[in-house]
């Protein structure tokens, strides 16, 4: 019995609030990767979506087959009406590409830096 509560006594004191030593120190938080991690995301994202719209549209005008002509016309009609979002798409597309390079870049080096 004796052995039973010596073990829970040992027990308590390394759970208590006050005690604090015995609890490991806690982790760095890297604000700028997670940054930069959620921006390369974010830009894949961006980067597959207007892909498909561009996509898209070069499959209607050219081909007459696609994600336009499969999608309902209550979904498309914006689309179809409005041709300029065929370049909105591209210059979209073409923008995020090139910042997921430097986002890209960025990650490498902090990676690199990280090692040394």
């Amino acid at each position: 019995m004796a052995h039973r509560a010596k073990a829970f006594v040992q027990w308590r004191h390394v759970t208590t609030r006050s005690d604090t030593t015995s609890l490991p120190p806690p982790a760095a938080h890297d604000d700028a990767g997670t940054v930069t991690r959620l921006r390369s995301t974010l830009l894949g994202g961006l980067i597959a979506v207007s892909a498909v719209i561009f996509l898209a549209y070069i499959g209607l005008y050219f081909f007459d087959f696609g994600l336009f002509v499969t999608l309902p016309e209550a979904i498309t009609r914006i689309f179809v009406e409005n041709p300029f979002l065929m370049y909105v798409a591209l210059a979209l597309l073409v923008a995020a590409m090139l910042a997921k390079i430097r986002t890209d870049r960025a990650m490498r080096r902090e990676r690199s830096g990280e090692q040394n």
